[in-house]
């Protein structure tokens, strides 16, 4: 699916990874809803999104972990866009009550120690992602990016600003790098049930891709596309 004049929902959309993915929606004609707390960042993107003119982005507060916002969501899309036909759940896991394009992470596939309760949710976020693709949901697909360290708020989040650390040992990851990513989910009509994993390894990056779908032609596609375990290398700018 193309996202050119469709709308989207962006959980988390206001920095970030999210406002990343919101911008490139944007960028290939296609409408936001952008949901968050953080008000007053979350209405600025809105807002330098549409300040060319015509509305692209709207905000919307919400908490992820109210399902009576998240309904709101979709209420906001109809009225501004005719409804939406994308979602990235960027900021949270919630109840199954509408399909997602699912934002996971590689510490899933390699559990952390020092961040164990962040190891397992994201490795739920994995199994919700192939449990919803086996629904039978009629020309609803659900699948997951899993990036490594992505250069983002959440590493200043803690006693000490692990963005320099990180830089200058392992790498980071850039926003705008993860949001390509998941738009190729989105775009990859063929595409369900796949947890795409991204990460650094040495000077490049290499994209991996996980599959567990219960559509074995679609499994056998992406095994096929991708032997060696790279679906691509992007030189690091």
């Amino acid at each position: 699916m193309k996202v050119e004049n469709t709308c989207s929902i962006v959980t988390g959309g206001s920095k970030g990874i999210g406002r990343a993915i919101v911008e490139l929606i944007v960028s290939k004609g296609g409408n936001v809803i952008i949901g968050d707390v953080l008000d007053k960042e979350g209405q600025e993107v809105a807002d330098s999104i549409n300040k060319s003119g015509k509305k692209r982005a709207v905000f919307v507060h919400c908490d992820v972990s109210k399902l009576e916002e998240l309904k709101n969501l979709f209420k906001v899309a109809d009225e501004e866009f005719g409804g939406a036909q994308i979602m990235f759940n960027n900021a949270g896991i919630n109840e199954p009550e509408y399909p997602y394009t699912d934002l996971g992470s590689t510490s899933a596939r390699e559990p952390c120690k020092e961040f164990p309760f962040y190891s397992f949710t994201k490795n739920s976020v994995w199994h919700f992602t192939h449990i919803m693709s086996q629904l039978n949901w009629e020309n609803i697909r659900v699948n997951c990016i899993a990036p490594g360290y992505t250069r983002t708020d959440i590493l200043k989040d803690g006693d000490v600003d692990e963005t320099e650390i990180l830089e200058s040992t392992i790498g980071l990851l850039e926003p705008p790098y993860i949001a390509s990513k998941m738009l190729e989910l989105v775009e990859d009509d063929k595409a369900n049930g796949v947890v795409k994993w991204v990460e650094l390894e040495g000077d490049q990056l290499a994209s991996k891709v996980h599959v567990i779908s219960a559509n074995e032609e679609v499994a056998k596609f992406l095994a096929n596309s991708n032997k060696d375990g790279k679906e691509e290398n992007v030189p690091m700018n």
